[in-house]
């Protein structure tokens, strides 16, 4: 059976991975293709970007003591269906939104990247949390 640490070495490596890949699939995009919702029902890209790492951002205020999120502006926009954390904003229309911008959620992925990998390298993870 692997150790804890090593479990934490496994599960760093598969975040990155995972986040890396996420990063190459929208790496052919324009700016401006970002934003385009194409029927009611589907999400622009930059909804998908960010709400990825909103989901983080969801596990994190389950495992850690008093987090806080990022933005309620990033969680009104990037919240699908959790009403726990707020009202979520109109599927059909998120393409609608100019704010946040291409670049914050980028910004917002990145961070939130470096967050879980931070808390994977240097954090004990406690039973909640394992």
């Amino acid at each position: 059976m692997a150790t804890v640490s090593e479990q934490k070495s496994n599960l760093l490596q598969q975040f990155n991975e995972t986040r890396t890949r996420t990063l190459k699939l929208v790496q052919t995009l324009e700016k401006d293709d970002f934003v385009v919702q194409t029927a009611p029902f589907m999400s622009p890209p930059k909804w998908h970007l960010g709400h990825v790492s909103w989901l983080l951002e969801v596990v994190m205020s389950k495992t850690i003591s008093n987090y806080e999120f990022y933005s309620q502006e990033f969680s009104e926009y990037l919240n699908s269906y959790y009403h726990q954390f707020g009202e979520p904003h109109d599927k059909d229309k998120r393409g609608l939104a100019t704010r946040p911008t291409v670049d914050q959620v980028f910004e917002y992925f990145h961070m939130i990247t470096n967050k879980v990998a931070n808390i994977l390298q240097n954090d004990s993870l406690d039973e909640k949390t394992q």
